[in-house]
């Protein structure tokens, strides 16, 4: 009976509410937050779990300090990531090095905290001729799947 109580109470528990978050200027008359304290006020309380995407990041310092932090206050919080590698056009450096290259930066220059997020990115990104069209596969769906490849961490020197 306890068993069923309890799946009562949490069919019964209201839904979250969602706020209009958008990026660019200010529409008189429409109530909308802005984007950069919706992503710090997510990121900062953040209590068990995050995922957050991303085509672009600058200043990765700055842009993740609140998770970082976050991370470190909350150890049982789990981050994960998911951030493009960019190949420009006419780039025929080896997806194995862009990635290396990628990671090293990353793990080394924009990642602010002691504490790691897992981080994903998506392999189809680093293709040397772009993206491929396919036509959708019968009873599939219309999009191409995803290829998540895990970006790897160096391996840290014990002192």
């Amino acid at each position: 009976m306890p068993a069923r109580l309890r799946t009562t109470a949490q069919a019964t528990r209201p839904a979250p509410t969602a706020d209009l978050v958008w990026s660019g200027p200010e529409v008189a008359g429409l109530h909308a937050r802005d984007t950069r304290r919706v992503y710090e006020e997510l990121m900062g309380s953040a209590e068990r779990s995050l995922w957050a995407s991303t085509f672009a990041f600058f200043d990765g310092p700055q842009a993740f300090a609140v998770l970082a932090r976050r991370m470190e206050q909350q150890p049982a919080l789990t981050a994960t990531l998911l951030l493009n590698i960019h190949r420009r056009r006419g780039d025929t450096t080896s997806c194995d090095h862009m990635v290396r290259r990628f990671a090293d930066r990353f793990w080394g220059a924009e990642w602010p905290g002691t504490a790691r997020p897992t981080v994903y990115y998506d392999a189809r990104s680093l293709d040397p001729d772009g993206p491929r069209r396919r036509p959708p596969r019968q009873g599939r769906g219309r999009g191409r799947r995803i290829r998540l490849r895990h970006l790897r961490q160096p391996h840290r020197s014990s002192p």
